[in-house]
């Protein structure tokens, strides 16, 4: 899955979607939604703690719904390049310990 989907369905879950319903209309299956939304959701928590921004919680749905706002704007200034920085730094991390 590429990164603009996976910031699409971070978008629609924050905005009120269903689950279900962004599974269907993206024609992903309810774990894959699951799991980019938990990336994304990562990717957002680690840019506000590299830029030092006020830290709106985003790594669940509630979470993200409540704060969507703030979230969505902080989302607009993330790249979409930086999905695969925070994997490696994730992979990276991993190996270590």
């Amino acid at each position: 899955m590429d990164a603009r989907t996976k910031k699409l369905v971070y978008q629609n879950l924050a905005n009120g979607c269903a689950p279900a319903q962004v599974s269907a209309a993206l024609g992903l299956s309810p774990n894959e939604v699951h799991l980019a939304f938990k990336e994304v959701g990562r990717l957002l928590a680690g840019f506000q703690v590299e830029r030092a921004m006020p830290f709106a919680p985003c790594q669940s749905i509630a979470a993200a719904r409540q704060n969507r706002v703030r979230l969505l704007a902080v989302l607009e200034e993330v790249s979409l390049d930086d999905l695969e920085k925070w994997r490696r730094v994730k992979a990276f991390q991993t190996v270590q310990q």
